[in-house]
């Protein structure tokens, strides 16, 4: 392959398909942040924590994430019985 400014390597190459998608913008409105979201939608400074221990409580959760920063909710999901899903 080559550009404008040259020959690429095989490393510039391997690097040029692991970029971003050239359209940065999400394919998902951002701006009606209200609305339930559905499977899939990308909602902003969310993040998603799986395998956690069914031991660990939400005030747990709060106090490992806030040393990366603030925390606005902490959520685990309990099945019926209470018990925790470990996400």
């Amino acid at each position: 392959m080559e550009t404008e400014s040259g020959p690429q390597t095989s490393n510039q190459m391997q690097t040029d398909s692991l970029s971003p998608s050239p359209n940065p913008v999400s394919p998902v409105p951002l701006n009606n942040p209200t609305s339930a979201p559905r499977y899939g939608t990308v909602i902003p400074n969310r993040i998603f924590v799986g395998g956690i221990d069914f031991k660990t409580n939400e005030s747990d959760l709060r106090k490992f994430f806030s040393q990366y920063g603030s925390v606005k909710e902490v959520k685990i999901v309990n099945d019926r019985a209470g018990v925790s899903k470990g996400f």
